[in-house]
């Protein structure tokens, strides 16, 4: 292999990286409580959702639903997984702003949401461990 075709690979990698990033392609990310309770709703049947909150810069969600059940929204590459929770869900905390949420499905695992604080972490911490 010679300097040229070494250097024109390298420049074909660089220019789809550039492409992928302008694109967008490749993350996933939630706007907003809106569009994760669409989400949970399209993921899950029957789940209709009341309240919701995105965390972690849009990479996951937690969204209630009007039967005292949870649907926790999870990234997986470019696409979303979803699972349904019923009460009590036990969760762990991290730290003031993260917290575990087990799954109960060994497939999908534990979950770790990233809330924009403390207050908000504690409030849907006890909402998913006293909810009936």
């Amino acid at each position: 292999m010679n300097l040229l075709q070494i250097i024109g690979s390298l420049v074909a990698v660089l220019a789809v990286i550039a492409a992928v990033k302008l694109l967008g392609l490749g993350r996933a990310q939630l706007a907003g409580p809106s569009e994760a309770c669409e989400n949970a709703e399209a993921m899950v049947h029957g789940f209709t959702a009341t309240d919701a909150i995105v965390c972690g810069e849009g990479n996951g969600a937690l969204v209630a639903g009007d039967k005292g059940d949870f649907v926790v929204l999870k990234r997986l590459g470019s696409y979303y997984a979803a699972r349904k929770l019923l009460p009590p869900i036990s969760t762990a905390e991290r730290d003031d702003t993260v917290l575990h949420i087990e799954s109960g499905d060994r497939y999908f695992g534990r979950v770790n949401l990233t809330f924009p604080d403390a207050a908000s972490r504690t409030a849907w911490q006890q909402r998913l461990e006293h909810s009936a």
